[in-house]
């Protein structure tokens, strides 16, 4: 009894994966999908590489037209974040980010780039560079301004949780990818030393719920020391509706939102401190 074409079809197929097999070709649990979560495999700092272009507009500047620190922040942290779910291939979230120093200023009509990369990973987390420049636009000259780093956790998502999930590791390849990768390990540990520092934190706590219990009607400022004073005189409170365009997709907002209303806050009370003109530095 003859075969009909589409069984030999079907036998061909398995003929050709049996002598893929037999090669090495086709691994046996290449078919398979990877466990979740799972990802054992390393990727090059390039994997990760992102560039974003903003022109500073006057909704991004102050009265005189310098770009406020906390929209800068922002964008760092969105870029930086692109950065680590290019690389995880997942949901991630901002964990921290470190001291950033503003070297100088942007003003409005300046085009602004960001440079960001994941310079290391480990178990869970990730450390994401950013660089950040003010290009002018009239002659193409850019200028650097400032960097950060920020350290990423990768979530796996479920129905009913969210959760920490491995991250693959970052294989660096030039000179310089090696010296960030090499150097990542000293801010983690630098960072863990400072977490493990919590009575400077909580006497700070206390100072901070003492001055916020403060209320200038049935209270004289002269019961106060001259740093408290100032404190006080320069208090400054906002609150904000987290809306959806705060947020990111796990509805969780986003650590550069935050940090820019920070900034807002603190211009305020710099403001109401200084009576002058101010510019964020840090």
């Amino acid at each position: 009894m003859s075969k009909t074409s589409k069984e030999l079809s079907i036998e061909a197929i398995k003929d050709k994966i049996t002598k893929l097999s037999l090669t090495g070709a086709l691994k046996p649990n290449s078919l398979k999908d990877e466990p979740e979560g799972i990802k054992s495999d390393g990727r090059s700092v390039d994997h990760s590489r992102v560039m974003m272009t903003k022109v500073i507009l006057p909704n991004h500047s102050d009265t005189r037209g310098y770009v406020f620190g906390g929209q800068i922040l922002s964008w760092i942290d969105v870029v930086a974040s692109i950065a680590a779910r290019r690389h995880s291939e997942t949901s991630c979230v901002t964990r921290s980010v470190d001291a950033v120093h503003f070297l100088r200023p942007i003003h409005v009509g300046d085009i602004v780039v960001l440079k960001a990369n994941v310079n290391r990973s480990w178990k869970t987390s990730m450390e994401v560079g950013v660089r950040v420049e003010r290009e002018i636009p009239f002659t193409g000259k850019r200028e650097f301004c400032c960097h950060a780093y920020l350290t990423f956790i990768a979530l796996r998502v479920n129905k009913d949780s969210t959760c920490p999930t491995v991250v693959p590791k970052v294989i660096p390849a030039s000179p310089a990818e090696i010296r960030r990768f090499e150097a990542a390990e000293g801010r983690r540990q630098s960072r863990f030393s400072q977490a493990q520092q919590p009575d400077s934190m909580q006497q700070l706590r206390e100072k901070i719920q003492k001055l916020n219990a403060f209320d200038p009607v049935y209270e004289s400022l002269e019961l106060y020391g001259t740093d408290e004073k100032a404190m006080l005189s320069s208090y400054g409170e906002m609150i904000e509706l987290v809306l959806p365009q705060h947020a990111n997709t796990l509805q969780i907002t986003f650590g550069g939102q935050i940090m820019e209303w920070m900034e807002y806050c603190a211009v305020i009370c710099a403001l109401r401190l200084s009576r002058s003109y101010i510019l964020t530095a840090g």
